[in-house]
């Protein structure tokens, strides 16, 4: 898997749409993932293990969507999303998890630390459609501008989950990340 700062050394776009995901759950990793790259297929989709190889990566590359697990060893989600919030304030920031308190989730919206949240376990319609949805917001406030092309593919991809469309996990199936 290419990494933006690799595409656009080789002369691709000016601006490669990508996103990360962040996860200590190998199967969570791949059916994200996966996912990502079947229904954004012009997004360059990373993954990272870990919050550290997280921060490694995005201080190289600049990512549009980073979309991180709360509970991971080391460094959690929120501190990462904090991390992300100071060194890069304009990525989108997602924190998904099955173990967070009201109290926590609420703080983490209303500081900024996470443009959203999803719960696990979380359909990958609705995965993709959140990051989707963060994306064409990032375009829409001048912050991630997108070529005409692919804004014209993420607004059909949101429409045509925002009608209820059945997202597979590429081997048939749908599916959730759990």
């Amino acid at each position: 898997m290419q990494v933006v700062s690799e595409v656009l050394a080789q002369g691709g776009a000016q601006h490669v749409p990508s996103i990360l995901v962040v996860d200590d759950e190998p199967d969570v990793v791949a059916s994200a993932t996966g996912c990502l790259r079947r229904y954004l297929p012009w997004c360059l989709v990373a993954a990272a293990t870990n919050a550290r190889e997280a921060l490694a990566m995005s201080r190289r590359d600049a990512f549009d969507v980073v979309v991180s697990d709360q509970c991971m060893p080391g460094m959690d989600g929120l501190a990462l999303l904090r991390r992300l919030r100071f060194e890069q304030p304009a990525v989108a920031r997602l924190l998904l998890t099955g173990h967070l308190e009201e109290s926590t989730a609420q703080a983490a919206l209303q500081d900024g630390l996470a443009d959203a949240l999803l719960l696990k376990p979380v359909s990958l319609a609705r995965l993709v459609h959140t990051v989707a949805l963060q994306m064409w917001l990032l375009h829409q406030d001048g912050r991630r501008p997108l070529p005409a092309a692919y804004a014209r593919d993420l607004h059909g991809v949101l429409g045509r989950l925002g009608l209820g469309l059945r997202v597979e996990d590429g081997h048939g199936k749908p599916s959730s990340v759990r």
